[in-house]
């Protein structure tokens, strides 16, 4: 944390963040060990911005704050038929073993499997079949959710992430320029002890390009690049605003500072 943040924040108490960090970690495993039981879940959540997923079909495009969990209990609360699109391993180490692929990402899976309507897989042979799913999903209505800060095997995009090049999977908005359907970033904070708010931002620029079938505006390439840039700069502004819920350090950071080596 503070390598990534202390050139841009030099006054954040640093310690006193990743104990913060430290606690929100050690209450979002315990609340997915409550969900993976299958009884209640005692968290409170409350989701902003409902009114910006619409009928005709969404692309929530999330930001990795407080988990993965959270902000699938908050909409399925609020009434969201969620399709998630996620990784064969979700859950488990990257790159996947037999044991986190047999065992740990089932078991992950199944603790958010009962607040979604529908998980799609991408496999791991990496086939593309799952993208015909998606799209069939969205001309029904359906709102998809997409991670955001992830890169892919093959094609990804470098944009700025708190002040640094940072690549990002093209799947999301390339899905949102095929299918016409708004772009709309997700994120998660903690307000206080088991308390969440998913906020659902306003949609980006790029996406107001039409559907498909009038004809977009934008060439695919360029609409890519600019709804990237675009979100890379919202999670750099929410990182700052909300520091210690950012969980994506652990994957950035070790880029950034084998960047930072090889510039040296």
């Amino acid at each position: 944390m503070r390598f990534a943040l202390a050139s841009l924040r030099p006054e954040f108490d640093f310690e006193a963040l990743a104990r913060q960090a430290a606690e929100t970690l050690t209450e979002l495993a315990w609340i997915r060990a409550c969900a993976l039981r299958g009884g209640p879940v005692p968290v409170e959540t409350s989701v902003e911005g409902m009114g910006r997923i619409g009928s005709d079909g969404s692309l929530l495009w999330g930001m990795s704050f407080c988990g993965t969990l959270v902000v699938k209990i908050a909409l399925h609360r609020a009434g969201v038929p969620l399709v998630h699109l996620s990784a064969a391993g979700h859950g488990a180490a990257h790159p996947p073993t037999r044991l986190g692929l047999r065992i740990v990402s089932p078991l992950y899976c199944r603790a958010e499997n009962r607040f979604l309507r529908e998980r799609v897989v991408i496999p791991e042979d990496g086939s593309l079949g799952y993208l015909r799913t998606l799209m069939d999903r969205l001309r029904s209505g359906a709102p998809v959710y997409i991670a955001g800060e992830r890169r892919a095997p093959r094609r990804n995009t470098s944009a700025l992430c708190l002040g640094r090049p940072t690549l990002f999977a093209r799947g999301a908005p390339g899905l949102a320029h095929r299918s016409g359907v708004p772009l709309l970033p997700v994120t998660v904070y903690r307000v206080r002890p088991l308390h969440y708010r998913v906020v659902v931002e306003p949609p980006l620029d790029s996406a107001a390009a039409p559907g498909v079938d009038d004809g977009p505006t934008l060439d695919r390439d360029a609409f890519v690049a600019d709804a990237i840039r675009a979100f890379a700069d919202r999670v750099s502004h929410n990182v700052l605003e909300h520091p210690a819920d950012w969980d994506w350090y652990r994957h950035t950071v070790p880029e950034w500072e084998k960047h930072a080596r090889e510039v040296e």
